[in-house]
């Protein structure tokens, strides 16, 4: 294989790993709510997800690349039609936008000045487009895949007995589904909605069948490992860490100081990965409305989503993520079933 094709795998499997990787993922709080609920099945539904995303990621991928599509709503309306498409525009594009208000809420349990710091620094980023993303995506999801392996190993190296591991479901009130499968579903079903932002434009440009392929399967196993890493490191310390917004982290500062500064740094970038994503999208989104600037919407956009982020990280997740896989479980049977 060509060095290039392995810089162009690398590129799509960072960038569609780095689309979901984010501050709900490295946080452990999305894991937590809708896998490590269900005990041991948790790990089931965790390797069935892995699966999905990796099919549908190239699904998505490929179907780009032979339309020549440049932004979701196109997508959207070629699976469902005129107006149930139109639906669901307005609806993803509402998630979208919740997601860019859950980061900012994110940045603000760690800091009173949090949200705003974000807001300005992914203002200011997002005006390079959709290239100046990718880009950033390529920088950022090694340093986060680096910050899992090195808090997860720690903590499963000294918690050496893993005989109960998952043999029970944590006690949590908060499942999103009555069955773990389900939930399985729902997750993968609001993340793939999220990672279409990114992949639609991505597969445009995407010429290399076999690009496509590997990238979105080694980004759907890369998420996969992750996400049974966080699984095992939260479930070690429960019930204690069911209480926290964000598990990892506070696993992190019960580590080596190194540790704790690291997770934080790299639980930063990984709202900016994610925020930087939703706040283009909506940008984009409210250009096609207003026909206004595209700086000026960005402004727009960020000023209204800082309006709605006393709400708090945990409670955004519990409440709106589960309603959003509902919604858009459509939208992933039509992009399985399709032809």
């Amino acid at each position: 294989m060509k060095n290039t094709s392995i810089k162009e795998i690398i590129k799509v499997a960072l960038t569609f790993a780095g689309t979901i990787i984010g501050a709900g993922f490295a946080s452990g709080q999305e894991l937590l709510q809708f896998f490590i609920t269900y005990g041991s099945f948790g790990l089931y539904g965790i390797l069935f997800a892995g699966i999905l995303f990796s099919w549908l990621g190239y699904r998505l991928l490929a179907i780009s690349y032979r339309y020549q599509l440049s932004s979701y709503p196109e997508l959207i309306y070629k699976l469902c039609g005129k107006k149930v498409g139109l639906f669901f525009d307005i609806a993803i594009s509402i998630f979208i936008f919740t997601v860019l208000v859950i980061m900012l809420a994110a940045a603000d349990t760690m800091n009173s000045y949090g949200a705003y710091s974000l807001a300005i620094t992914i203002t200011l980023l997002s005006l390079g487009g959709i290239s100046g993303i990718t880009k950033i995506n390529l920088l950022a999801t090694p340093f986060l895949t680096f910050a899992i392996l090195i808090v997860s190993c720690s903590s499963l190296a000294y918690h050496a007995d893993f005989s109960t591991l998952f043999s029970t479901a944590a006690t949590f009130s908060l499942q999103p589904a009555p069955h773990w499968l389900l939930s399985c579903i729902l997750y993968v079903s609001y993340n793939i909605v999220l990672a279409m932002t990114i992949l639609i434009p991505l597969g445009k440009t995407t010429t290399d069948k076999t690009v496509r392929k590997l990238g979105s399967l080694f980004g759907g196993l890369l998420l996969a490992f992750l996400a049974f890493l966080i699984a095992c490191t939260i479930v070690i310390h429960c019930p204690d860490i069911l209480t926290t917004e964000v598990p990892m982290l506070t696993i992190a500062c019960t580590q080596a100081k190194l540790h704790s500064v690291f997770y934080t740094v790299i639980f930063v970038i990984a709202m900016f990965t994610t925020s930087l994503s939703c706040l283009y999208s909506s940008a984009i989104k409210i250009k096609s409305i207003l026909h206004l600037p595209y700086p000026v919407c960005l402004v727009i956009t960020i000023t209204i989503s800082l309006l709605f982020t006393e709400i708090g990280f945990k409670d955004l997740i519990a409440i709106t993520f589960p309603i959003f896989g509902y919604t858009t479980l459509w939208i992933l049977f039509k992009l399985i079933l399709s032809r």
